[in-house]
């Protein structure tokens, strides 16, 4: 089982927890796979024919605890630094939190169409993994804020055409 944990780390490399065909295409030319690789692991893995693996599909054919892979992941992906596109505006976070928020709004932006459906899944999270209360903007195009916040909780970035601005503030 080693060998396919390790193949899983390989390739989520963003830490999404989940995969495609795009994905498994790269992995295949870095370790010189046959072409009927991808199409192995899609009729395999992807359970619900939905056109991506999610970790939970395929922790469950290998009988693997999602959790733990899930936590390793992220553990993998952290060590690769930011995730490509996001660019610093202002904030007192450090540096792994920036990553960790940053990884969480992408993921959102991934599985939601609507981007007002991007801040609520963002904040659930963010109160889940990071301790409560944490507060999200996506913008699109112009704005204008100001606002409070409890010390090293506030970050405000870009990614792509979005603007992200998250703070956490006390639970008094």
């Amino acid at each position: 089982m080693e060998v396919f944990k390790e193949a899983w780390y390989s390739i989520d490399l963003e830490a999404k927890g989940s995969i495609n065909a795009e994905d498994l295409a790269v992995y295949m030319r870095k370790n010189n796979y046959e072409e009927a690789f991808v199409k192995k692991w899609m009729a395999i893995f992807d359970q619900d024919n939905s056109g991506t693996i999610e970790l939970e599909e395929y922790c469950e054919v290998l009988g693997l605890n999602e959790k733990e892979m899930m936590e390793e992941t992220r553990l993998r992906a952290k060590a690769t630094g930011m995730p490509e596109g996001v660019e610093y505006i202002a904030g007192d976070m450090s540096e792994e939190r920036q990553i960790d928020i940053a990884r969480l709004c992408i993921e959102a932006l991934e599985k939601h169409s609507s981007l007002k459906e991007v801040p609520k899944w963002v904040k659930l999270e963010a109160d889940k993994q990071f301790d409560r209360v944490w507060h999200v903007l996506a913008i699109r195009g112009q704005f204008w804020c100001y606002f409070g916040f409890e010390p090293e909780t506030s970050y405000v970035f870009r990614y792509k055409r979005n603007v992200f601005i998250i703070w956490k503030t006390p639970r008094n």
